[in-house]
């Protein structure tokens, strides 16, 4: 069977540029060759890319037969002179992670001494590569002894200072919830033991991370793994903890309180550990962050709690937010509310105010400024990374709000509206945001009708499939294919590729079942011929840079350019431009439409074999595709 590597060049075509495109019909052992003894990094690393590409395109699947033979080759990869090449390396590995399979341990223990000494590198985006890739292994490996085995030899006993350094660092973010059950004595052992050589322990991370086992197992196991330790670790443990100040880690662990559910908001919070622990002496910055936080604290009178609102903002800010006068003062006010959201580690004292701080938040994102605007998401995704499960009761007026917003002409608003709502699929999973942001497919602005479509293309390329009930996301999203809109039968057309790739060949019932039922009750006759289309493109729409869904089939904006040599050809896109334009002034609603599609310009789709016919579509000797037989593979 052809893997998807199969896009890559054999190694004797790539030219000297390093980010040449690689050729489809490179097989495995030309991968692998051009990994192990290519002499230029570069090259290396252009391999890398595309193989994460391909990934990608395959909802985060790695389509590789032989995949010890290459996490060996990845071995040297990891300890490349070239950073770019380590780099491409790591993300590769944090991307193919979550789908990756039952052998994932047995891959990953291959490459786990080389991953945890990358976080001692040179620089900071390849140790934030490492973080990065060690807590996405976290979440799915089942063998955490051998996990923290390594840690803990080539991290927090390296021979190398800096990488001892950085491992301590980065141990609160891999100790997550998910350990609960697990023994963790060893690691409890080691870092008591970094207690021991630190000049002072009071301040060290270690004592956060030993927090946060405590957390984890509670205090009587915890209490049982202190009394396994030789009495010199338990006396300098128990002083460490006498002698830290009430506030001691206070910012340290708010970073830590919120589990890194996506890459970006991982790479958020290194970036502030880096900051603040960036000198040789990390104790030094420690007790930095601690001064700031006593300080802050300190404030008797303004931040004293009957003066405070929601739990945690003073009056004095609240004010500024409620200043309807003046829009650089509500900015003002906004931009304090989030640097106090920031600074929030324990959200049981707020919870009972959650609900008014969620409706200020809603009402701030129709405020007339869009600086106003982006920044409110942004406040709601700290406030929703910190709530966690805690956020489930807010759950259909919080995805209610954003989907008003998801038709936003601005790019960032809707970049932060998107991060938002992954980070609650990443918390919640994502049947319950899905279940109610389908009510927006039948919006009446046409542009977040595309865009709620987009969200659950989104989510099917980020999630497995088993997350998702496939059948009845068909059945919700199919009246999309008969809109008045374009872009929004476009938008479902590329959520039927994906949701047919997701089902796999010979399991595409849901799919012919909801189609039918678009064409028989709905006037949508052309419907299977433009499903058909669209699939035998075999291509997929994928995540573009910015965080958003771009199409893999571009379409022209109106009928007028059919007739030139770059416009794509084919049922699907006929059956695209059979709907309105978003300014077409031909049509007289926004709201979704049926009868009025086959009023606009170009083909009428009627010209297409239909589901209510006698035969199927596919079932005639003209037929183009065979769709019983269709396998969109990448």
């Amino acid at each position: 069977m052809a893997s998807s590597v199969a896009k890559l060049k054999p190694l004797q075509y790539l030219s000297k540029k390093p980010d040449e495109v690689v050729r489809k019909n490179m097989k495995e052992n030309d991968v692998l060759a051009g990994l192990a003894k290519a002499a230029n990094s570069d090259r290396k690393a252009a391999i890398l890319t595309q193989l994460r590409a391909d990934a990608r395109r395959n909802g985060g699947r790695l389509k590789f037969g032989d995949r010890h033979g290459l996490f060996q080759v990845l071995q040297n990869i990891l300890s490349d002179n070239n950073e770019n090449t380590r780099l491409q390396c790591l993300e590769f590995l944090s991307e193919t992670i979550p789908q990756f399979g039952e052998d994932l341990d047995s891959c990953m223990s291959l490459l786990l001494p080389q991953v945890v000494s990358n976080l001692g590198n040179n620089q900071s985006s390849v140790r934030k590569s490492a973080i990065q890739t060690l807590h996405v292994y976290m979440q799915f490996s089942k063998d955490f002894g051998n996990v923290f085995s390594t840690i803990i030899e080539h991290g927090l006993e390296s021979d190398d200072r800096r990488t001892r350094n950085e491992s301590l660092i980065a141990m609160p973010i891999l100790i997550t919830p998910n350990l609960a059950q697990e023994d963790l004595f060893t690691v409890t052992q080691a870092l008591v033991g970094r207690l021991e050589t630190s000049s002072k322990p009071e301040s060290s991370p270690a004592i956060i991370s030993l927090d946060r086992i405590r957390n984890n197992v509670g205090s009587v196991m915890f209490e049982s793994y202190l009394r396994r330790l030789t009495q010199a670790q338990q006396k300098v443990y128990s002083t460490a903890v006498q002698n830290r100040t009430p506030d001691s880690g206070r910012d340290f662990e708010g970073f830590m309180a919120r589990k890194a559910k996506s890459a970006g908001h991982l790479n958020n919070g290194v970036l502030e550990l880096e900051r603040r622990f960036e000198t040789s002496d990390s104790g030094n910055s420690f007790d930095r962050a601690n001064t700031i936080a006593v300080n802050n604290s300190r404030d008797g009178s303004e931040n004293s709690e009957g003066n405070l609102e929601f739990g945690f903002v003073p009056r004095s800010v609240t004010e500024k937010l409620r200043d309807q006068t003046n829009w650089r003062v509500r900015a003002q006010g906004i931009e304090e509310l989030k640097t106090l959201m920031g600074q929030i580690t324990n959200v049981s004292s707020i919870l009972p105010c959650i609900g008014s701080l969620f409706g200020l938040l809603m009402e701030f994102l129709d405020d007339v400024n869009f600086k106003i605007t982006v920044t409110s998401l942004q406040i709601i995704e700290l406030l929703v990374g910190k709530l966690e499960l805690s956020v489930k009761p807010f759950l259909k007026p919080l995805v209610s709000a954003l989907a008003n917003k998801l038709g936003d002409n601005k790019i960032v608003i809707r970049q932060e509206n998107m991060k938002v709502l992954m980070n609650l699929m990443h918390i919640l999973s994502p049947t319950p945001i899905l279940k109610v942001l389908t009510s927006s497919f039948q919006h009446k602005n046409s542009r977040v009708r595309e865009e709620a479509v987009n969200v659950v293309i989104a989510a099917l390329l980020t999630f497995p499939s088993s997350d998702f009930d496939l059948p009845e996301l068909t059945r919700v999203i199919a009246p999309s294919l008969v809109d008045s809109k374009r872009r929004v039968r476009q938008a479902a057309l590329e959520a039927f590729a994906v949701i047919a790739q997701a089902m796999g060949p010979g399991r595409l019932q849901p799919v012919v079942k909801a189609v039918d039922s678009v064409e028989l009750s709905m006037g949508g006759e052309g419907v299977m011929t433009a499903i058909q289309a669209r699939l035998a493109r075999r291509q997929l729409p994928r995540m573009n840079s910015d965080g958003l869904v771009e199409y893999a089939v571009p379409c022209p904006s109106s009928g007028t350019t059919r007739g030139k040599s770059t416009t794509p050809r084919g049922a699907d896109v006929e059956w695209i431009l059979a709907g309105t334009s978003s300014n077409d002034p031909s049509s007289a609603r926004s709201t979704p439409g049926l009868n009025d599609s086959f009023n606009s310009s170009g083909p009428s789709p009627r010209r297409y074999f239909s589901a209510g016919k006698k035969r199927l579509p596919w079932e005639g000797e003209s037929s183009p595709v065979s769709f019983s037989k269709l396998k969109v593979s990448l």
